[in-house]
């Protein structure tokens, strides 16, 4: 008896079967399922636990570690250190108010003022870049505020 495949191709069966036997080749064999844990051997490497996250900085900024709070002219600075680097200041920028200024040994967040790498500046605040809007229109001449 011919059959007509899914592809499209023609088969033709072989001996025709009881009508019992039929309905049984036409289920999948039945085979017997084992829990893929079961059959693997037990690992005996440790479990590594994930290491705790960060929250996302911006390119510009880094995490330092605050070593040292003075006043120079009624300005507060700070020296600060970023892992694997040398110590820094911590002057540039606006800081936060009094209250809420770090304390020593305080990890911070802020943001490089340049890339120099035997003293590097950083700032409280994202420098912004030269001719970049500020907020303040430029007058035009004659133009009066």
């Amino acid at each position: 008896m011919p059959l007509r495949w899914p592809a499209g191709e023609i088969r033709y069966s072989g001996p025709t079967l009881e009508p019992a036997d039929a309905e049984e080749s036409l289920l999948p064999p039945i085979v017997p399922t084992v829990p893929l844990e079961s059959s693997l051997p037990p690992s005996s490497l440790p479990e590594i636990a994930p290491p705790p996250t960060r929250p996302a900085l911006a390119p510009d900024q880094v995490r330092v570690k605050v070593l040292e709070q003075r006043e120079i002219a009624g300005k507060v600075q700070f020296f600060v250190q970023e892992e694997g680097k040398p110590r820094g200041v911590l002057a540039y920028g606006v800081p936060p108010p009094v209250d809420k200024l770090p304390q020593v040994g305080d990890e911070i967040t802020v943001y490089r003022n340049n890339q120099d790498a035997r003293s590097p500046p950083y700032r409280w605040d994202r420098r912004v870049p030269p001719g970049a809007p500020s907020g303040r229109r430029r007058l035009r001449r004659g133009e009066r505020r």
